[in-house]
């Protein structure tokens, strides 16, 4: 499960692109050492130093990509479920798509059409807590 996980934040990670990308070398002094650094700032004006990935592995500053920044997109936490005889609950006949999720013998689907607008969901099953991401 932990290496779904990891797979799914991967492709969700670099699936979120921005063309907007702001790459600036700047010399800025630090103490006694001046380094030229490559700087990327994001969507929310956040800064990165993206100088190691530049010299060491030889990426492009212009490649960077990035979403909509930290926080930008808020999770769903403490989520509500419908079960069967509830108002709203799906009719048998009805299709959607869902990611479901199975732990310590309690099973549970995260429609993807509310995950679009969150990405992520925080739950807990019993002590045990997960992230849902999408």
């Amino acid at each position: 499960m932990r290496m779904i996980f990891v797979i799914v934040v991967a492709i969700f990670a670099l699936s979120c692109t921005n063309n907007d990308t702001t790459v600036v070398d700047n010399q800025y002094n630090t103490g006694n050492d001046t380094t030229k650094k490559v700087i990327l700032t994001d969507a929310t004006g956040k800064k990165w130093d993206i100088t190691h990935a530049v010299e060491k592995y030889g990426w492009k500053p212009g490649a960077f990509r990035y979403g909509l920044g930290v926080n930008a997109i808020t999770p769903i936490s403490e989520p509500g479920f419908l079960s069967p005889g509830d108002a709203g609950y799906p009719a048998a006949s009805a299709t959607f798509s869902v990611i479901g999720l199975e732990l310590n013998g309690e099973s549970r689907a995260y429609p993807l059409n509310i995950l679009n607008g969150h990405e992520v969901v925080n739950d807990q099953f019993g002590r045990q807590y997960v992230a849902v991401t999408y």
